[in-house]
């Protein structure tokens, strides 16, 4: 996603940097020059990077494809327009190093490097005239200086985006897990739930069971109360006929000793 500046911004920045007309003017004047030496200049610019095993690694068989596209990077420069077309461009080379892991620390470098050989262009170019030099480098300069500023904002904003994206990744990943978590905790509560109301239930019954064994008990008294009864009565109706008996025998033996 390019992130383009407003008008307004890309002005104010303009403004801030002294790019006004007088030094558009004068890298349009100068891009015919650059243009003829650019080729010499990115051919040594590549030697040196590859210099660096790390750099050698990251430019790897792309060389060709990155110098045309520096190429027309500068060309648009160079211009002296720096219009949207410009801007989409700078965009694009910050997020490339973003994306190929450059950091800034050696584009800055490769900014120098560049830099240095057109001042070295400039100074041949007008080395019968001091003023001409002195305004052409000041123009360079600025639009140099100024190209790295938007490289380097365009890396911060690509790392920014990075950041958002990251936390907008960490607050989807906590949603997910909340919304796991709660119908975690529903299921508890519901199980919880069911076991409150069997819990319940048993407790209804051992009351009912308590209920039952204490009437059970109180039959069981009662019982044996009229156990102890009956077997009173039983024994008292033994003893009366044991008695009857008594009396039965011994109005036998009066009877005998009668007839005697």
């Amino acid at each position: 996603m390019i992130m383009l500046h407003s008008d307004e911004e890309m002005r104010s920045r303009l403004s801030f940097a002294r790019i006004d007309a007088e030094t558009k003017s004068t890298l349009t004047e100068l891009w015919p020059f650059v243009q003829r030496a650019l080729p010499g200049v990115l051919d040594g610019f590549y030697s040196h990077v590859k210099s660096q095993p790390k750099m050698a690694a990251l430019v790897g068989n792309r060389e060709d494809t990155l110098k045309k596209a520096q190429g027309g990077h500068w060309a648009k420069l160079f211009s002296g327009r720096f219009d949207r077309d410009y801007f989409e461009s700078i965009d694009r080379i910050g997020r490339a190093h973003v994306r190929i892991g450059l950091e800034p620390k050696w584009y800055i470098a490769g900014y120098q490097y560049v830099l240095n050989e057109l001042v070295s262009i400039i100074l041949k170019k007008h080395r019968f005239s001091q003023r001409k030099a002195l305004t052409a480098m000041q123009a360079l300069n600025k639009a140099v200086l100024f190209d790295l500023d938007f490289a380097i904002s365009t890396y911060q904003e690509v790392l920014m985006e990075q950041q958002q994206e990251q936390a907008r990744e960490i607050g989807r990943a906590i949603e997910t897990f909340k919304v796991k978590v709660d119908a975690s905790m529903a299921e508890v509560d519901n199980s919880a739930e069911k076991v409150t109301r069997q819990a319940i239930s048993l407790s209804d019954m051992s009351v009912s069971a308590t209920a039952e064994a204490s009437e059970a008990a109180h039959s069981s008294v009662q019982t044996t109360n009229n156990i102890q009864t009956i077997a009173a009565a039983t024994e008292e109706l033994s003893s009366s006929i044991a008695e009857i008996s008594r009396q039965i025998t011994g109005a036998s033996d009066v009877a005998r000793r009668a007839e005697w």
